[in-house]
């Protein structure tokens, strides 16, 4: 049986520690949707319909790019789209 081909795509917002630091997040930005994509095709489909899928993710997306702009930092995320086909 072949597998399905699996789409994932999301909105997310970052709260930095320091406002001051936008300018650096702007410059990593190559490096955080790489770091991240590496991470997307790791995960299972089933990983995310879980109940707990969506905190993991949450904080999975904090881990990896607050180790990606070290020593500027987001606080928080807020996850205004996700869509899953």
């Amino acid at each position: 049986e072949r597998s399905r081909l699996r789409f994932l795509e999301f909105t997310v917002n970052f709260k930095l520690t320091n406002p001051g630091d936008t300018p650096r997040l702007r410059q990593l930005k190559p490096r955080i949707i790489d770091l991240l994509q590496v991470y997307f095709r790791e995960l299972r489909i089933d990983d995310l319909r879980e109940s707990r899928g969506i905190p993991i993710l949450r904080h999975e997306l904090l881990v990896r790019i607050n180790s990606a702009i070290h020593p500027a930092a987001i606080s928080s995320d807020m996850l205004k789209e996700i869509l899953i086909q």
